[in-house]
């Protein structure tokens, strides 16, 4: 009986391995990163904020449409006693360790992956640039592919009132950022594979759609000044510019980064070897309707990503990111055979890789070293001046005790949202930061 126990845990416990080893590069990314104490404007807006906007029960700017993403800081705001100016960071890293093992445990359920090969793919997943250089900004991006990921696990059940858990989370996925609509028809194949066949009831079609539609209440609900949806900072893009964004894409994730917020030198599937892989996976996938799903994701989420104007870039494409390595997860045993039946050396195809993840893992400790040396650093790209001879954070303990010194010279709703958010420090100016104060000083 006991080698049948171990045989039992190995799973979890690689599962609780995975979520660990992914929370570990996440958050090391998330303390390289503060090493120049700047926090964005963008991180700023949605993780201070968007949250404080929301409990004035308003949605500050018709861009600002992410509400799951307002709700989610806004929850991190109340749970921790003594927030800091980066408590996002940390928040969002802590979410986006759990996507690798969500990965680990769809694909498990695929038969087409042992749960060894799961747990390497998923593993990968963790290591691909494209996914944990976005993992610890507080910001939407990527957010979408935890609760994305969370919907598609439980659409594989075998239980239909377990699968109709799914019909929210993939409204809430879209709702997270709008790449998270990249979700929605992966998860309705999935649901629909699942029947194994058998055509769902009039009753449960109902009842999903009824589930989706749910969660699209709850803007309705909380803003109170006709808010507006999906649009978010985004646009769609002109026809001419398809091909372009296209290209873009390709040199992304094969090549190297360079985009808004992706300035990392590495491709975002790591490497072009990784990406042609990725390709041949997908062209296996398409004659095997029962892992669609997959296909149907990643179709969606290029599509997305082509079609998004304004500031396009791998921000936008973190679910292709995901759904490219459960790809190569689900056809990784057929494409280890058509190696093996090309004759190549049997040392290439046990070092191939270990030779992945090495590299992976050197990239991994260039960027961390990078990020704390504050050669690749995330902009001050908002209307605050950081004082001489202070921090980021330094300066705004220096406002906390000096608001007067905001007027004119700062932006005001960044820099009030960020002092309410220090505000136990300054438990004499509860008065001026209270929710009433700031709605008569901010609201329009």
């Amino acid at each position: 009986m006991l080698p049948r126990l171990r045989i039992a845990h190995t799973f979890p416990l690689g599962l609780a391995l995975l979520g660990s080893g992914s929370l570990a590069i996440n958050t090391a990314i998330a303390w390289a990163l503060g090493a120049t104490q700047i926090l964005s404007g963008e991180e700023t807006s949605v993780s201070i904020r968007d949250p404080l906007f929301l409990e004035l029960r308003q949605q500050y700017e018709p861009i600002s449409t992410n509400i799951a993403a307002h709700v989610f800081y806004w929850l991190g705001q109340r749970l921790l006693p003594t927030p800091s100016l980066f408590f996002g960071r940390y928040e969002k890293a802590v979410a986006m360790a759990l996507v690798p093992v969500l990965a680990a445990a769809y694909l498990s359920r695929s038969r087409l992956a042992t749960e060894r090969s799961a747990l390497l793919t998923a593993a990968l997943l963790a290591l691909m640039p494209g996914f944990y250089l976005f993992a610890p900004l507080a910001t939407e991006y990527g957010l979408e592919c935890a609760i994305g990921m969370a919907a598609l696990w439980l659409a594989t059940s075998d239980c239909a009132r377990v699968r109709w858990l799914a019909a929210p989370l993939a409204s809430w996925t879209a709702l997270t950022y709008g790449a998270g609509l990249a979700f929605v028809p992966a998860i309705l194949w999935q649901t629909l594979a699942s029947e194994h066949g058998r055509t769902p009831s009039v009753q449960r079609v109902l009842l999903w759609l009824a589930g989706f539609a749910v969660p699209w209440l709850v803007p309705f609900a909380i803003w109170t000044n006709h808010p507006h949806l999906l649009t978010g900072g985004g646009s769609l893009s002109s026809l001419p510019t398809l091909v372009h964004h296209l290209g873009q894409l390709a040199w992304e994730a094969s090549v190297r980064g360079g985009s808004y917020y992706y300035f990392a030198t590495f491709p975002a599937l790591s490497q072009p070897c990784l990406a042609l892989a990725v390709l041949a996976a997908l062209g296996w996938l398409c004659a095997r309707r029962a892992h669609g799903a997959v296909v149907v994701g990643w179709l969606a989420s290029v599509s997305v990503y082509v079609l998004s104007g304004r500031e396009i870039g791998m921000r936008r494409g973190v679910p292709i990111v995901v759904f490219s390595i459960l790809a190569l997860g689900l056809a990784w045993p057929a494409l280890r055979e058509a190696l093996r039946r090309w004759r190549l050396p049997a040392l290439f195809l046990r070092a191939a890789v270990p030779m992945c993840f090495a590299l992976c893992a050197f990239q991994l400790s260039s960027t961390l070293a990078r990020f704390a040396t504050g050669e690749w650093r995330v902009p001050l790209d908002f209307d605050f001046r950081v004082l001489p001879g202070m921090s980021m954070p330094e300066t705004y303990r220096y406002l906390l005790a000096h608001p007067e010194a905001i007027d004119g010279a700062y932006e005001p709703e960044r820099t009030w949202a960020g002092l309410r958010l220090l505000a136990h420090a300054a438990p004499e100016h509860a008065d001026l930061l209270s929710n009433a104060a700031l709605a008569k000083r901010l609201l329009r």
